[in-house]
């Protein structure tokens, strides 16, 4: 998948417990809100024509749940991809409902629905003039997540004016790219690695770009840092200033490196989202920060390198692989991620510095 792109098609994956795997994604803020629909099919397929043979074999699906003993009335929703082909599914599924007395004590339509009959088309043929088609369905429980269009998970939705906006709109990135990086014994792609937690669990980081300081919030209350040096001319978010551990230094980070060298400051953590007019810029003030001794030998870098040329993911990738080039002469486990939290333009690089 390539996040910068703003359509996919049809992405598959397979699983053993694909409810669970539908809630999880549901419940990823960083997620919830691309994945426009989930379709869950059981691995029947059929070839044939929509008004026949699909209808046929999608009314001996539902047929099945008759005898369903978790409710007195089963209500079935039909959904389909591509969408357009619904409201003929429906049309040639009503014509023979009533045909078949299994249907006695099932009903479908789109509200209050016990159930969701899935048909997705996968590809079509024409031979004489008539279309084919290869089709795969699947018959699920309703999920709480099943009937909430995109537009509508409020949960998710992060305002885009004021602070607190962009409080969590950063939270959420810095906590996609930990999630994501995978370093350690972590077992589950959306968690973070325990062996991350514990090497930054009472640590003493940097967030470079910090205001209005999503970063800095989420180091020190889900990452555990005993302190974070919130480097930034602006203004941090009076709820992240008031954060025990949060130290604002409220100017450029050119001039924050010898200060935090005078004072005898090591970082366990350089993190930086900073928006810099040359993105190699944000691989030199890490070096520079190391060349000063203000970085633990082993510290942890996580860094947004932001494209300013180019139109292209292959141009963006060049040029971030240019800049990971510097840094395989002094750090370990370097990962390139495009999050999704990134724009098009961005990747974010994280690893360990070598002693």
């Amino acid at each position: 998948i390539d996040p910068g792109r703003r359509t996919i098609g049809l992405l598959f994956i397979k699983s053993n417990d694909p409810l669970k795997l539908a809630d999880k994604l549901f419940n990823l803020p960083y997620l919830a809100t691309v994945i426009n629909k989930l379709y869950i099919v059981d691995g029947d397929v059929v070839h044939g024509k929509l008004e026949s043979d699909v209808t046929k074999a999608a009314l001996e699906k539902i047929a099945t749940l008759k005898d369903c003993g978790d409710t007195d009335h089963v209500v079935v929703r039909i959904q389909s991809f591509p969408p357009k082909i619904r409201e003929s599914l429906i049309s040639s599924m009503d014509a023979k409902w009533d045909e078949m007395e299994e249907m006695a004590n099932i009903d479908f339509k789109p509200n209050g629905f016990t159930h969701t009959l899935t048909v997705v088309q996968m590809n079509t043929t024409t031979t004489k003039g008539d279309e084919d088609a290869t089709y795969m369905l699947g018959l699920t429980p309703a999920m709480p997540t099943d009937a909430v269009a995109i537009n509508d998970r409020g949960r998710f939705r992060i305002s885009s004016a004021g602070d607190e906006g962009a409080i969590c709109r950063a939270y959420y990135k810095i906590e996609e790219a930990l999630s994501r990086y995978s370093y350690g014994d972590g077992d589950d792609t959306d968690t973070i690695s325990q062996s991350i937690r514990n090497i930054l669990a009472g640590s003493v980081a940097l967030d470079c770009g910090a205001a209005p300081g999503g970063w800095t919030k989420y180091m020190l209350q889900e990452l555990g840092c005993q302190t974070v040096y919130s480097v930034d001319p602006g203004e941090l978010s009076t709820s992240v200033k008031e954060l025990a551990g949060t130290q604002h230094m409220q100017m450029r980070v050119e001039n924050a490196i010898p200060q935090l060298s005078k004072n005898n400051v090591v970082l366990d953590l350089w993190a930086s989202d900073m928006c810099l007019h040359e993105m190699s810029d944000q691989v030199n003030f890490l070096l520079r920060a190391k060349e000063a001794g203000i970085l633990n030998a082993n510290a942890m870098f996580i860094l947004t390198l932001k494209c300013n040329v180019g139109h292209s993911s292959a141009s963006y990738n060049k040029q971030v692989e240019r800049e990971v080039q510097q840094l395989k002469a002094v750090a370990r486990d370097i990962e390139t991620i495009h999050l999704f939290s990134n724009r098009s333009g961005e990747r974010t690089v994280i690893g360990f510095l070598t002693s």
